[in-house]
């Protein structure tokens, strides 16, 4: 039997559960962590070091060791390929309608003194965009859904010495989110009618990070970053479709709602060697500490009603992700230099078996990388290009994986591939 208070709520739960954003689109969950095409050709193994302008998002602390004032912009293409098959045979199989975002990206670098640097960030670090048939399976959980959570991120960087530089930052971050779904209404007269909602909501929170930068020796580098917890509130809109034939209204007509989440604690360890003076390999371990993503809280300011505020259950889990990549420089003659770039490493989801749904059918992920960079040097102009391919690993879930009195309510089998094509030009001003 059609429950409204249970749907409200689903319905609301799941459309701000993609604003958590999770580590990697690829990277994990929501986390867009491809901002950079320099970096991307790595598969984003640069917290020890990267000699380009995006080192202000990746690793501030890196902006001590560029030279003068650097500046970056470019846009990465993500082409996301999702797959649905019903073990259970109740539903046909389907496929996402291909949608390419271009999230874009801007970094500036500006070394003031021997011991002092600045830079700011411009992204969208977490993102989403994710559109079913009308007539998929799992409409009732999701027809479609776009979020986008913009970080604004100036930094300070200190080098005391000439092999450490440390660095501080603060994070500024709007975000919206659009949701839509469609779901069965009993009408007065006992007959199924279909409906839906479309959800629309703004969000801002604000956090700080940090990062660390070492050289002990020539050929040896060491990283460590941080990005803080970021507890977000996001004030939006519910309005409701309902069929006719549908008299009593008091509980799905258009509202107002609020959902709190927390973007979870990022660190991340890397080392680097300069193993020949054309040739440097990176390994980066990252860590996610999801565990503490256990709920949601969802509220209806305006429901007199008092059924559809709830705390909803999520029980996400911690993350690693090991990095490795490998930079060349091909070619390094008085005008022109070139780089090729190759990079790859293996991703968790942090979502379990039991909450899994459509929104983000997410998955364990094995991603590899390439790219080239070219700069003439007379200008100052550095042309970077990236490619990432990420493959997830088949998934299945059922109506058996449980956890305590929670159990998946949506049988299905995801495949997904997903791949991403970078693109930034950058200028070494002075």
């Amino acid at each position: 039997m059609w429950e409204p208070k249970k749907f409200a709520i689903v319905v609301v739960m799941v459309g701000f559960l993609a604003l958590m954003g999770a580590r990697g689109a690829i990277a994990g969950g929501l986390e867009l962590r491809e901002q950079g095409a320099a970096a991307i050709g790595m598969s984003d193994a640069v917290t020890s070091k990267l000699d380009h302008p995006s080192t202000v998002y990746f690793n501030p602390a890196g902006m001590a060791f560029l030279e003068g004032l650097q500046v970056s912009a470019g846009a990465t293409f993500v082409m996301p390929q999702f797959g649905y098959r019903d073990p259970e045979g109740n539903h046909p199989s389907a496929s996402n309608t291909n949608k390419v975002l271009t999230p874009p990206h801007f970094y500036a670098s500006w070394r003031i003194s021997e011991q002092f640097a600045t830079g700011l960030s411009f992204n969208v670090p977490f993102g989403l965009g994710l559109q079913w048939p009308s007539d998929f399976g799992g409409r009732h959980m999701t027809v479609g859904s776009e979020m986008q959570i913009f970080l604004i991120n100036p930094n300070f960087a200190y080098r005391p010495f000439e092999s450490l530089s440390i660095a501080v930052g603060l994070q500024l971050m709007p975000g919206t989110v659009e949701i839509e779904r469609r779901f069965g209404f009993v009408t007065d007269e006992g007959r199924i009618s279909e409906g839906g909602v479309e959800l629309g909501g703004l969000g801002f929170g604000i956090g700080a990070n940090f990062g660390v930068m070492y050289r002990p020796l020539d050929w040896l580098n060491l990283g460590f970053f941080y990005r803080s917890r970021v507890a977000m509130t996001f004030y939006g809109d519910a309005h409701f479709d309902v069929p006719a034939g549908v008299g009593d209204r008091s509980v799905f007509h258009d509202q107002s709602v609020e959902a709190s989440v927390v973007l979870p604690d990022y660190m991340v360890i890397g080392i680097g060697f300069q193993v020949l003076p054309e040739l440097y390999l990176a390994f980066d371990l990252d860590i996610v500490l999801w565990s503490s993503v256990d709920n949601i809280g969802i509220r209806f300011p305006n429901d007199q009603s008092g059924q559809l505020t709830e705390d909803v259950r999520q029980d996400w889990r911690d993350t690693v992700t090991p990095r490795l990549g490998i930079e060349w420089r091909a070619l390094d003659l008085p005008l022109h230099r070139l780089i090729v770039r190759f990079g790859g490493g293996y991703d968790m989801p942090p979502t379990p078996d039991h909450t899994l749904s459509p929104m983000l059918p997410d998955s364990h992920r094995i991603f590899t990388s390439t790219g080239l960079g070219y700069t003439y040097k007379p200008f100052g102009l550095t042309f970077d290009v990236g490619y990432m391919m990420t493959n997830f690993l088949p998934r299945t879930v059922g109506r058996d994986d449980c956890r305590d009195d929670y159990c998946n309510p949506f049988p299905a089998e995801y495949k997904t591939r997903v791949h991403l094509l970078a693109v930034d030009l950058s200028w070494q001003i002075f």
